[in-house]
This record gives C-alpha cells, structure tokens and sequence, in this order.
C-alpha cells in the first residue's frame, strides 16, 4: 500500500501529472473533487470548504473553529481513503497529513515562472498581466495554506522525496519518473508497515472524531495515538467529568481494545466553544 503526495504550482502540469500517475498505476486520484463530496457527507459546508480549501487564511480565520473543524475532516477523508489502497494525493496537505507514513512517497513539482505564466494564459484565457495575477495569488494561497493548516513549508526540498521541474519533460515522462521512483524505494515492507501505520492513524482519527464530534466532550490540544487497537489519549481538560466522558467515547469507537488516558487535568484555564 502506498500514497503518493503531489504538492503542485499553478502552471507546473501538475493535475496533468496526477491524471497520467493514476493511469500507469491504476491508484484512485484523491483530489479537489474526490476529497470535497466527502467533506460534505461529513456535515462541512461546500461554501467554508471553497473558502478554505488551498487559501491562505487570514490572522483570525486561522485560529477559527472553521480551520480545526477543516483540519479535522480532511485529515478523516484522507485516511479514511487511504486506508482502502494504493492512492495519489493532489494537495490538500496531504505530504504533512501522510509524512510519518514509511510508504509515502512526497513529490513537489514546478516549473520556471515564465513557463508557468505560459500555461497559465493557456488555462485562464486572459493575457499575461492578468495571468501572473493569478499565479501569484496561486502561490500565495497554496504556500500558506500549507504553513498554516499543516505546518508544511512546500519551499523547503528537505520536506520531498523528490522534486521535478518539468521545464524539459512533459506530464507523462514526469509520471513516469514518480512512478520509477516508487517501484525503486517503497518495497513489500515499507508497504506492509505503511499498511500498519495508516490503519492506526485512521482508528486514532476516529476516535478524536468520537469525542469531539460525537460526544461533544470540549478538550484542548486533543490526540489520539493509536497502536493497534490500544489508543492513548493526550490533551487538557479543565474537569474531571470531561476527562471520564473523553476516556468513554474512546472505548467505544469500534477497533479500540484498550484506552490509555494522558490527558491532563488544567483546571485554571478555560475552554471556549
């Protein structure tokens, strides 16, 4: 089982890509229209998911419910498809929500800037001034979407396992080339510990879903780390009642054997809805 992570600039053919990745593999393509249906089944509404889906969040926005109520669905959608196959994630901070995944293969693809405003004259139907308006609102956005919501910094090359310019080559050799690079490092047992790892991450988002969501329990900093089907939860809670009723709600979620409660007790700090 493996999940390739696509982090893209506007203009470096990057849903290009994805789409040819998808046809020599046969893995399902996790994208904008994949993921949104799915948030939607989840109860967030498709005018905050165009609102914060790949933008840069203003200060107060990013500190909003909205933004760890996003956070929280797309990280559920992603694992929860995950968890089903082989996929290729398009954005959507997918290479941070998968980077502890020994099956992860995290790509970044760009092209020089000019080449960029080409295609992006191409794609918009508009001139070049207005084309580089876009792509550097597109830049922007993708950048700081991915700081902000994930903490990722999509300039730093560290954080891939490679990176394309596809100044030279187009969408299918660069495909190819992710795809000999997959069959180069992630092997049966990085599959099979990427199998492992994703179907604890899934269970952990369950249960923080359970919690949160379902049992309307109201904690700081919550996580849920899973191990099999032992969960251990960490966090802050300012009662007792509501450590018990967290600790519950856990023990519940179909898949957990046992629960093991960190969660600290803080009464002298307030939890606001």
């Amino acid at each position: 089982m493996a999940v390739i992570t696509i982090v893209r600039d506007l203009g470096s053919l990057g849903e290009e890509i994805a789409k040819e990745l998808g046809r020599i593999t046969g893995y399902r393509i996790l994208d904008k229209g994949y993921i949104e249906p799915l948030l939607a089944g989840y109860g967030f509404k498709p005018e905050l998911q165009e609102k914060l889906d790949e933008k840069r969040p203003g200060f107060w926005a990013s500190l909003s419910e909205d933004r760890s109520d996003y956070i929280h669905y797309v990280k559920t959608a992603l694992f929860e498809e995950a968890v089903k196959g082989d996929c290729i994630v398009v954005g959507r901070g997918g290479t941070a929500v998968f980077k502890n995944v020994p099956s992860r293969l995290a790509v970044r693809i760009t092209a020089p800037l000019e080449l960029r405003l080409r295609r992006a004259v191409d794609l918009c139907l508009c001139d070049e001034k207005h084309a580089r308006l876009v792509v550097e609102q597109s830049d922007h956005d993708r950048g700081g979407f991915n700081k902000i919501f994930f903490g990722l910094d999509w300039n730093d090359l560290c954080a891939f396992d490679l990176a394309i310019s596809t100044a030279r080559m187009d969408a299918v050799q660069a495909a190819e080339t992710i795809d000999r690079l997959r069959r180069l490092v992630v092997d049966e047992e990085r599959e099979a510990a990427g199998r492992t790892k994703l179907a604890d991450m899934a269970l952990g988002q369950r249960v923080v879903t359970s919690i949160v969501y379902q049992s309307k329990v109201r904690l700081q900093s919550l996580e849920a780390a899973a191990d099999g089907g032992s969960v251990t939860l960490y966090g802050l809670a300012n009662t007792q009642h509501a450590l018990d009723r967290a600790a519950a709600a856990a023990a519940a979620v179909p898949g957990v054997s046992e629960v093991k409660n960190e969660i600290q007790l803080a009464q002298e700090f307030s939890i606001y809805p």
